[in-house]
């Protein structure tokens, strides 16, 4: 009996032409590949980092190559009429992020340096700009076919530089006059697409090019990067399957634990949910729940704005933004929220047209835990490996569901923080040590919310178990008895009673001169 070929994941390969010829797992997305080719000349295409744009470009590059035998069995293969090949210029801008202004345009020079050998010389000294224009009008005499530009990472150089002015306003200037081409050689184009995480727009092709299509929020092609749980079913049946034996769980388990850890993320008003693509196939690779994205690295221009906004924490499962901030440029933002969606720590969970704003929350447990982790060090001083035997420990307690212990080791590890590090924060308030039970708590995989409003007022924390639910009140240099007669006169466990789960009040209290909690009452509510 022949051997079942074992599935082959495509983790870290961008290359379209790669996957099919080689063989790895493909989910077809050349229907809306199709779609945007004939309906639109200047495209452009935010999305998180490792979420397909890659793939997508280089998909867009094979189709207008007319590399007709690669979509065999695919969308695309039943809707393209003739499939003509036309010059395609593609620039992956990722390779420049790193470097020098000179390196830059040596970078530049390197990948147009392709195309002289296919289409002739340009003229000595040339700038970028005037390289590329030179080539997309000696492509277009030559292959008597309109050429094709794919920029892809277009702002890799642009965000690493985001906080050195000198540095940004150089790469500015070669990039403008890189991108001037798009708009001087209009005529002879037939198509233009462009990647990115972020919207520069004040850069000259965004200012200058007001026929470019952003379809980074249409519902049309909000799944054209990630995979719907549809998809996801069709595409990884037996990788399902293997997961669910791996850990010894049902296969509804896995979808569900699936979902929880990986999809959650919106990209339209009224668009699908979709999951990580790069964590879902890591994880079906390797079999894991793990933080496979998050431990890929945290992007350097995210940790920059991080420290330049005071970030709430606690607001970002329930933030809200006005449309035109999904807009605003890069380069002008006044708070971390449009970075941390374009980047992917929050997305879209819903939309008011009344308002026309959008409601945001963290769309995941991998997001959850990875960006708690990062933003640790920021409210306490130290990382997570900081007295890792305490981590452990209160993260077995935070599992077993054990409360009591869990706040015993919060208050062992809050007291070992450094010193130094609430000098540097003299003015503690409420707020901050709140912030700090809702991320450790968080972190260490409890299901707690945080500020959720009742009918007369706001609860601190809510902790819901499998078998119960834990309602805190937090207090700053005050009584663990004035927290828990807070919660009993404001009937803050009341919305919970139809849970039929065992209900139990937890009053806790901070010390600004000790440093850590200094008591706490847990007593179980009856009805």
């Amino acid at each position: 009996m022949a051997q079942a070929k074992a599935i082959r994941y495509p983790i870290g390969i961008q290359s379209f032409r790669s996957i099919i010829e080689d063989c790895w797992l493909y989910v077809d997305k050349t229907d809306l590949i199709h779609q945007i080719a004939c309906n639109y000349k200047y495209v452009f295409l935010s999305r998180p980092r490792r979420f397909g744009k890659s793939l997508t470009a280089s998909t867009f590059a094979s189709y207008f190559r007319g590399e007709k035998k690669l979509f065999k069995g695919l969308a695309a293969e039943c809707l393209v009429d003739e499939w003509i090949s036309f010059p395609v210029f593609y620039f992956d801008l990722s390779t420049a992020k790193d470097k020098t202004i000179s390196q830059f345009q040596t970078e530049l020079y390197s990948q147009l340096s392709q195309y002289t050998e296919l289409y002739g010389q340009t003229s000595d000294n040339a700038s970028p700009g005037t390289c590329l224009k030179e080539l997309l009008l000696k492509a277009h005499k030559k292959c008597d076919q309109k050429p094709v530009i794919i920029i892809d990472e277009y702002d890799a150089p642009l965000l690493n530089n985001l906080c050195k002015e000198d540095n940004l306003e150089d790469i500015h200037r070669v990039l403008m006059d890189f991108f001037s081409p798009i708009k001087s050689c209009e005529e002879i184009l037939r198509f233009v697409f462009i990647t990115g995480i972020t919207k520069f727009s004040q850069l000259s092709i965004f200012s200058t090019l007001n026929n470019l299509v952003n379809i980074s929020m249409m519902p049309e092609y909000a799944t054209l990067c990630g995979i719907t749980h549809a998809e996801m079913v069709a595409n990884f049946k037996e990788g399902i399957a293997e997961m669910a034996r791996r850990n010894m769980l049902t296969q509804k388990q896995t979808l569900c634990k699936l979902k929880e850890f990986y999809e959650g993320y919106r990209f339209s008003k009224k668009a699908v949910s979709v999951y990580n693509p790069f964590s879902l196939v890591t994880a079906l690779e390797q079999k894991e729940f793990g933080a496979h994205w998050f431990s890929t690295g945290t992007p350097t221009y995210l940790l920059e704005q991080i420290n330049r906004f005071d970030i709430d924490i606690e607001s970002l499962d329930d933030c809200h933004a006005e449309a035109v901030e999904f807009d605003a440029p890069t380069q002008a933002i006044n708070s971390a929220l449009p970075m941390l969606y374009q980047c992917g720590y929050v997305t879209i969970i819903d939309y008011c047209h009344e308002t026309n704003t959008y409601r945001l929350g963290i769309p995941n447990k991998e997001v959850r835990l990875g960006l708690f982790r990062l933003l640790l060090p920021y409210y306490t001083g130290v990382n997570t490996q900081h007295n890792s035997s305490l981590v452990v420990r209160f993260t077995q307690a935070v599992v077993r569901n054990d409360v009591e212990k869990a706040l015993q080791e919060m208050q062992t590890f809050l007291a070992s923080l450094p010193y130094d590090h609430h000098e540097k924060n003299p003015n503690y308030k409420e707020k901050h040590y709140h912030t700090m039970f809702y991320i450790l708590f968080t972190m260490f995989g409890a299901n707690m919310r945080s500020e959720v409003k009742t009918a007369i007022g706001r609860i601190d924390a809510v902790l819901e178990t499998k078998r119960a639910v834990y309602v805190f009140e937090l207090k700053l240099d005050s009584s663990a008895e004035v927290a828990i007669s807070q919660i009993e006169n404001k009937e803050y466990l009341k919305p919970y009673i139809q849970t039929g789960k065992r209900l139990f009040m937890a009053g806790v209290n901070f010390s600004t001169e000790r440093r850590t909690l200094t008591e706490w009452i847990i007593k179980e509510f009856n009805n």
